[in-house]
């Protein structure tokens, strides 16, 4: 078997940062939710106005142009000391909002504009598991590729070096 041949600490580095950084953006927006969900409380909210950002997309398979806007409507709690607040939320595209409808969501203690569906793992989890696992699988694939371009590089190193 052909022994490996080292490639530049440059090109090593740089196979590594793009991955670091997805993991380490996928680090910091699951900190920033678990402190969220932490310091979360519950409560009842109901929907009083709603802002629908409209987006397109076009369906690879059927190559129709489809509505892919975002919800976010304006809900009412009330707080665990029995005040009212009202904040934005943002609800995933799957939840048709209703003027009137009620939910449960958590709210920050201390940031009582910071609302979250309270059931909504999605909103919640989603984002940091997929930049984390995106670095993770660039990290593993730029290994794999690093170590097959190294064993390339020797096997055209021992011919060359057989044949001259």
């Amino acid at each position: 078997m052909a022994e490996t041949v080292k490639q530049p600490l440059w090109m090593r580095f740089l196979m590594f940062l793009v991955p670091g950084i997805f993991i380490l953006f996928g680090l910091i927006a699951f900190l920033d939710n678990w402190r969220f969900v932490r310091h979360a409380q519950p409560a009842e909210a109901e929907i009083l106005s709603i802002r629908y950002v409209h987006g397109t997309r076009t369906d690879s398979v059927t190559k129709r142009t489809v509505d892919d806007g975002d919800y976010y409507p304006t809900v009412r709690y009330r707080d665990a000391a029995g005040d009212w607040w009202q904040a934005e939320t943002f609800l995933p595209v799957f939840f048709t909002p209703e003027v009137g409808q009620k939910f449960e969501i958590l709210y920050h203690e201390e940031n009582r504009g910071w609302v979250q569906e309270r059931h909504g793992f999605f909103t919640t989890w989603m984002m940091p598991l997929v930049m984390a696992g995106l670095g993770i699988a660039g990290a593993f694939g730029m290994r794999f590729a690093l170590r097959s371009m190294s064993r390339a590089d020797a096997r055209r190193l021992a011919q060359k070096n057989s044949n001259g």
